[in-house]
């Protein structure tokens, strides 16, 4: 039965008071069709309200801006649909822009637990939630927007309270062209927070808390628009899942069902300023892609920067669980207890791995990991004390170091090597200190020599051998290349030592830190060696140079050419 107003006191203008139509402000009866008759008389009135222009000039016309006010109390929607705000097709430009609104003292809305709270079924327009609790729905807000061009949403101080979805845009179909804005609000108890198709979301100054023994992804993005979450904090339920396998915050995905065909992904998730609660136990971000990067536009990044991610249980921050995006970086964070910052999940078939020929085509794969020195350094990581292990081995060719701007693609040093090369001293030989690494060794006869590499070796001395007083450190700058030939049945290496620099120190600024450099791992060597076998191995290099506290003297190497492992898996061009 048809509702019709109580009373006129609250209509002010543009503005009605759901009291006038019936609505309990206790809870007790179900106020559906109150609220339900109060936004049918705001979509009513709209076209007779609208400022200039006309639907002949639908540029000019201007939508009247609705408010549905409640009273502070709680108001029971039952029905299974909720409120529905329907597709408005008196007139093709007018539109009804409702906010739903409480003053600052608040009011409540909730479901049964199975039903829709407010159904934007293809009513969407610019809609606006503020001062409102939102509890117990299956959905609180189902946003169709018909895909209208202008379309914008907005959420401020509000409350979502035990519901399985707060806001469910639906799909990139209907309501890709929508702009949403969720500022200084609480998410309680809820299984997903948003799940998002649209162009453009922002998420700021808001408290999120996963939903009660729940292992969904608090927010689902999907479509190709750009998400942007800034200042939040992510903090578990109390009784959290005692496991963490299935559980995370962000589903970053890209499904060529839910975009523009061939640019199916989203394209950024820029995240900064927000904090993970340590207490989490979930891992941060797991990314899904049905097809993977092929051009610019269709990349998707992923950034975090000046944030705060607490424990993953043990998972990483990032994993890959099919496909990957195109590049992740992160800038000034603080990672802690994480086996990795990026990883790749062990069902995933489709992570990236480098290109191989295909005719005379050689490209790069589409993908990039920058991690700068400010987080790496930052690292309190409990479940290994291997500091290379901040990348899983399987993407270290897309590593980046954003600091020292050296490309890690194609690496002769493995992975156990710190990502930035520097490496501190052990005690070599008397008035000796020494640094010794490993690099991949190819001495494989059917493979065309391709072992050379060079590198920038800078050794520093504390200049205190024989017991002199280091007024001044030492320091000394080589390069270094391997080279080699092939004389059946001999395959030799070598090393090339060119000193470009002893700046001397010390007492008397005569100490200096040249290095002697040879093959192996014990206090001397050669710089030649000689393989007759076949395989793939690694050999040490050792660098030793006059020095005595270990503590204070170190190496530094800055790669310049050829760094790479000799992997047919890894093969970028023809010619490595």
């Amino acid at each position: 039965m048809a509702l019709t107003k109580v009373s006129y006191s609250m209509i002010d203008g543009a503005s009605v008071n759901v009291l006038d139509y019936g609505a309990d402000p206790t809870g007790v009866a179900d106020s559906t069709a109150a609220i339900q008759a109060g936004v049918d008389y705001l979509v009513s009135i709209a076209p007779t309200l609208q400022v200039g222009g006309s639907t002949a000039e639908p540029a000019f016309t201007a939508n009247p801006n609705l408010v549905l006010f409640f009273p502070k109390g709680k108001y029971k929607i039952a029905q299974a649909g909720g409120v529905t705000i329907p597709l408005q097709t008196g007139s093709t430009f007018v539109q009804a822009s409702i906010t739903f609104s409480a003053d600052e003292s608040g009011a409540a809305l909730f479901g049964d637990n199975t039903n829709i709270g407010i159904n934007f079924n293809g009513g969407g327009y610019r809609n606006k939630f503020q001062n409102l609790i939102l509890a117990n729905f299956l959905t609180a807000i189902r946003l169709d927007t018909t895909n209208k061009n202008e379309s914008m949403f907005q959420v401020d101080n509000c409350r979502s309270q035990s519901n399985g979805t707060f806001l469910d845009t639906v799909s990139y179909v209907t309501t890709r062209s929508t702009m949403i804005d969720i500022r200084n609000s609480f998410c309680g108890d809820t299984g997903v927070f948003v799940k998002h198709y649209t162009d453009h979301m922002t998420i700021r100054d808001c408290w999120m808390y996963a939903k009660n023994l729940s292992y969904d992804a608090l927010l689902y993005l999907s479509g190709d628009g750009n998400v942007n979450l800034y200042d939040n904090f992510f903090i578990p339920h109390g009784n959290q899942i005692p496991t963490p396998e299935n559980s995370r915050w962000i589903d970053f995905v890209s499904d060529s069902t839910q975009g523009t065909v061939g640019d199916s992904s989203v394209k950024f998730l820029n995240i900064r300023g927000c904090r993970m609660s340590l207490e989490s136990a979930r891992p941060f971000i797991w990314t899904y892609a049905d097809t993977l990067p092929t051009q610019p536009n269709s990349n998707p990044s992923i950034t975090i920067e000046d944030s705060y991610i607490g424990g993953t249980g043990g998972a990483s921050v990032i994993t890959y669980k099919t496909g990957y995006p195109a590049n992740v970086n992160l800038k000034n964070c603080k990672i802690l207890s994480s086996y990795y910052i990026v990883g790749v999940d062990a069902g995933n078939s489709t992570y990236p791995e480098p290109s191989t020929a295909i005719g005379s085509t050689y490209s790069i794969t589409n993908h990039v990991i920058m991690v700068d020195e400010a987080t790496r350094l930052s690292q309190n990581n409990v479940y290994t004390t291997n500091l290379g292990n901040l990348i899983d081995p399987k993407l270290m060719p897309f590593y980046y170091d954003t600091t020292t701007q050296t490309s890690k693609y194609k690496t002769t040093f493995p992975w156990e090597v710190p990502s930035d090369y520097r490496m501190r001293t052990v005690a070599g030989t008397a008035g000796n200190v020494k640094v010794l690494f490993p690099i991949f060794f190819d001495y494989n006869p059917a493979i065309p020599n391709r072992d050379i590499c060079s590198f920038i070796l800078v050794t520093v001395s504390d200049a205190q051998v024989g017991g002199a007083s280091a007024v001044y450190r030492s320091q000394a700058t080589s390069l270094v290349t391997i080279t080699g030939q092939y004389s059946a049945p001999f395959d030799v290496k070598r090393i090339n030592v060119t000193t470009l620099q002893d700046a001397q120190g010390g007492f008397s600024a005569v100490q200096s830190a040249v290095p002697t450099i040879f093959w192996g791992s014990l206090s001397t060597g050669t710089n030649e060696v000689v393989y007759t076998g076949s395989g793939n191995p690694e050999q040490f290099i050792t660098v030793q140079w006059p020095g005595t506290d270990t503590n204070s003297c170190f190496a530094y190497i800055v790669p310049l050419s050829g760094i790479r492992p000799n992997q047919a898996s890894l093969k970028q061009f023809n010619n490595w």
